[in-house]
């Protein structure tokens, strides 16, 4: 695929070339950031006037963008008292806004949708079940010590016409 995302704040638009899946990551539960909206509006009072995101998550990703254009990268601006990094996009998102957020936040730890640990394993689940994971083509060693130099000196690839030797 190709298409173009933006505008960007220059009024430019960035080229993306990607390939496509029928599924990027699982669901990500939702968030509402209206805490972390108020605790960046307390730490730095010109962001009252700013817009900024209401929520995050909700769905499935549906692009995710890898380190070959870093100029799409959201650019670090600083970190909260809480520990959240917020981040300035070059694009805006649903609502208008161009701020993200990044790392763990009480308001989200303690809430009944997710705990980091059940976020981490939803994101490895996904991982682990996507194209990008290799090691689903690593050879199996079976449990049986004397099988091994049987079974390393001829592997057949199960999805392709690739013998290991």
């Amino acid at each position: 695929f190709r298409f173009f995302l933006g505008p960007c704040p220059d009024g430019s638009y960035k080229e993306v070339i990607a390939q496509g899946i029928p599924h990027v990551t699982g669901h990500f539960a939702g968030f509402d950031l209206s805490i972390v909206n108020n605790e960046l509006k307390n730490h730095d009072p010109a962001f009252s006037e700013e817009t900024l995101p209401a929520r995050t998550g909700g769905d499935r990703a549906q692009l995710l963008l890898g380190i070959k254009d870093p100029s799409l990268h959201p650019m670090p601006m600083f970190m909260l008292p809480s520990g959240i990094g917020v981040y300035r996009s070059p694009f805006r998102d649903i609502f208008g806004s161009n701020i993200c957020y990044g790392g763990p936040h009480y308001a989200i730890n303690a809430s009944p949708n997710m705990s980091m640990m059940v976020m981490f394993t939803q994101a490895v689940s996904s991982y682990k079940n996507s194209v990008y994971n290799s090691s689903r083509f690593l050879i199996q060693i079976p449990n049986k010590r004397e099988d091994v130099h049987h079974e390393l000196m001829n592997y057949v690839h199960p999805d392709a016409n690739l013998v290991v030797t």
